[in-house]
């Protein structure tokens, strides 16, 4: 079986399925042909089409095609009517309008396969109450603080934080802001953009373009008067939409106050910070005593690491971040592959003790990652 980085840069898995993995080690082309052409969808869902494409290419066969986007437009600069209307369009779905936005409805989301889910908005400004399909609050903000439910012990109180996205679909109550666009993309509009009705209310219509990872637009149908998101779809694979969407009508106060039980917990993000500060400390011990206690620094930047995992035996996983930004690796001198689980591999060595393997995240794109590699590689005396 294959033991080569580039199965990792080419096919993001090198794991096998049971099937694949007896096809190829009878080293039966013709039947590994056969289930590459023929395709996983008579399987579970478990199947991995890439351990088909990999073995494929193990066994010298020409690999099947690569599936086409699904729901995706060409990305055209917009027409200056366009441009004119996104102009006005675009801050209104982050800000608002200029008066604070009271709405009332059901969100339900629908995802292939899967049985749709419903929640129960009520919204006035910075406060919301979020229902599911029993009407039983799921989070509950009065501005000031937010009560969200974890599990089934009770709610749990913190300050405020302002608009979140919580899912199923309950992110149509809330606006994406430029944070959001920058993390999950989705942020370049695709024209025509269109007057519309939805819900018997104006609205526009138009797509965000996808990143090229992704096989579907972001289509969408927004109010006129709110700048919420009435409809938003990627492709038919999942659709969330207000079925039910009232603006202004009267809302008791004590509908965005929790008067049940409360959790008491700590804040989950001191908790977390207070929690990976340990562990990464632990990890950093462990490393200076069984790796190496010197320092690294690349051109002036020092870099730290964190520990994911070791072994007895010395292996271990860990982050790199810094000088250098990526995954390294350690395990005992074997001629076996190892299966780091990585998408790719920048760079393999071996020495008479240790087999060492590191991932380089070259964001930067400044062409200087063989320069970052031998210093990792001279910082660990390979």
């Amino acid at each position: 079986m294959p033991r080569l980085p580039e199965v990792h840069v080419a096919f993001a898995s090198s794991s096998l399925c049971e099937v694949c993995a007896e096809l190829a080690f009878a080293a039966d082309a013709d039947a590994l042909t056969e289930r590459a052409v023929r395709g996983w969808a008579d399987e579970d869902e478990d199947a991995a089409p890439d351990a088909v494409r990999l073995v494929m290419a193990w066994a010298g066969h020409r690999l099947p095609v690569d599936p086409t986007a699904e729901d995706k437009a060409p990305v055209l600069p917009l027409t200056a009517q366009d441009q004119r209307v996104w102009q006005r369009l675009e801050p209104l779905m982050v800000d608002g309008p200029a008066c604070p936005v009271s709405v009332q409805g059901r969100i339900v989301r629908e995802e292939r396969g899967e049985s749709p889910a419903y929640t129960d908005v009520v919204r006035d400004g910075s406060r919301i109450r979020l229902s599911g399909t029993r009407g039983d609050p799921w989070l509950v903000s009065d501005g000031v603080t937010t009560w969200e439910r974890w599990d089934d012990t009770g709610m749990v109180a913190s300050p405020y934080t302002g608009e979140q996205w919580y899912g199923d679909g309950s992110e149509l109550a809330c606006r994406r802001s430029h944070e959001d666009v920058e993390l999950f993309d989705f942020g370049t509009p695709i024209g025509p953009i269109e007057q519309v009705q939805c819900l018997g209310r104006d609205a526009w219509s138009f797509r965000f373009a996808s990143p090229p990872h992704k096989p579907y637009d972001m289509q969408v149908v927004v109010d006129a008067e709110t700048g919420l998101v009435l409809d938003q779809r990627f492709g038919d694979f999942s659709v969330s939409r207000w079925t039910d969407f009232r603006l202004d009508e009267p809302v008791a106060d004590d509908t965005f106050v929790w008067d049940g039980p409360v959790v008491t917990r700590a804040d989950p993000g001191v908790e977390g910070k207070a929690e990976y500060e340990r562990l990464a400390a632990e990890g950093q011990r462990w490393f200076e005593t069984n790796v190496t206690p010197a320092p690294l620094e690349v051109r002036g930047k020092p870099v730290s690491m964190f520990l994911h995992g070791s072994a007895d035996d010395g292996e271990f996983q860990a982050s790199l971040s810094g000088g250098v930004d990526g995954l390294l690796a350690r395990r005992p001198r074997s001629d076996e592959w190892c299966d780091l689980g990585w998408s790719q591999v920048t760079a393999r060595w071996s020495d008479g003790t240790w087999d060492w393997a590191l991932l380089v995240w070259d964001h930067l794109d400044d062409g200087r990652t063989s320069e970052r590699v031998a210093a990792v590689r001279r910082w660990l005396g390979g």
